[in-house]
Formats: structure tokens, sequence, C-alpha cells
């Protein structure tokens, strides 16, 4: 079979490949509708489930558990015959006053409309830290709809929050009147307080992406 050799003299000015990556969508807020664009027919969807919230404090021993890491779902597939999904991007557990650390928000994607179907892929949100408690949030349920499926993390008792596969948990401030640090990125918990009477702080939200490919 001859062979050609690919070279910049062969490929058109503007030339769109026939096939192969086309783009990549990234959504960090609420609930849309991805539509399939012209030509697509396969994607990768990631879903990052929203982290945790941090407990909060009231007397001895004047420390709250620091929030946990959503889970983390990827999925491949053969979009030829789907049209329209919902995207669903966790939202962030809120800081807690009094109480345990809220749990995080779901992120998923999910079938709309179309000739074909497939199983809702969906990663849930990190647990809260407790309230004037040094144990750190409970480790965050594993997905089972992805081809790769990560519990999120559960921190370190008081000292470092849970980490996302998109975010590191935030850093406990060991002083008296410490507030504990937020996490960064997507996904991570916080630290909580170790002041007395202090409210816990709130996590980092979910994310979704889809790569889109010809």
């Amino acid at each position: 079979m001859a062979l050609t050799k690919i070279e910049a003299s062969n490929i058109a000015a503007g030339a769109v490949a026939s096939s192969g990556f086309v783009e990549k969508k990234v959504y960090t807020a609420a609930s849309t509708l991805w539509t399939k664009p012209t030509g697509v027919t396969k994607i990768i969807v990631e879903v990052q489930g929203a982290g945790g919230g941090s407990g909060s404090t009231g007397g001895s021993p004047d420390s709250a558990g620091v929030g946990g890491g959503g889970a983390y779902a990827s999925k491949f597939l053969d979009v030829t015959n789907v049209a329209t999904c919902t995207v669903t991007v966790g939202a962030a557990a809120a800081a807690a006053s009094g109480a345990t650390g809220g749990v995080g928000g779901t992120s998923e994607f999910v079938y709309v409309s179309g000739t074909a179907s497939f199983t809702t892929i969906s990663a849930v949100g990190g647990n809260g830290g407790q309230h004037n408690n040094y144990y750190a949030a409970a480790i965050t349920a594993t997905p089972t709809t992805g081809d790769v499926n990560i519990a999120g993390q559960s921190g370190y008792t008081v000292f470092v929050a849970g980490s996302s596969m998109f975010g590191f948990g935030g850093k406990a401030i060991t002083t008296a009147s410490g507030t504990g640090r937020l996490g960064t990125g997507y996904g991570s918990g916080p630290a909580g307080p170790s002041a007395t009477s202090t409210n816990g702080n709130v996590a980092q939200p979910g994310i979704v992406i889809v790569w889109e490919f010809k």
C-alpha cells in the first residue's frame, strides 16, 4: 500500500481535519443544555462533584472538622445518535453556622434527546466536616457510572481538607483565632476554623468538561 508523506505543502491553508479532536467545553455554573455540534460523533465527559463545607465551632475543643473533596468520574461516549444532554454542575457547600458542614452538590451529564441513550454520568459532592470536632469528613462515595471513578478525599483531621481531581484542600491555621483556608480549584473542601463560636468555611464548586471529537 502506497504511503503519503504528510507535510505542510500537502495541507491546504485553512483546511479542517476530517476526524479527531474538535473542541473542549467547560461548565462551571448551575445547569445548562449541551447540544451536539454538527459532525461530532464521540465525546469524553468529565464530571467533578463539589466540595463539602467545614464544620463550625462552639466551645471546647474550639476546632472544626475539615470538608471533604467531591468525587470524580469520566466516560467515553458514542453520541452519533444523541442530540442533547443536560449538564449539571454541583454547587459548593455553604458555610455552616453552629452545625456540621454541608454536603457538596452532585455534578451530572444526563441524556435528554436523540435515538440512543446512556446511563447518567454522576459524581457526588464531598461530605461536610463535623461541628466542634477534630474529625474530618467521611470519604466521598465512589461513582459507578464512569470508565474512571474516583472517590473524593476525606482530608486529614483538623489540618488539611479533602482534595479532588481538580483542586487541593485548604489548610488549617492552628492559632487561637484561626479561621482556616479555603480549598483551591474545583471540588475541594475547606479547612475549619479553630476560633471559638466561628462559622465554617465554604467549599469549592464542581466542574463538568466535555471533549468533542469527529
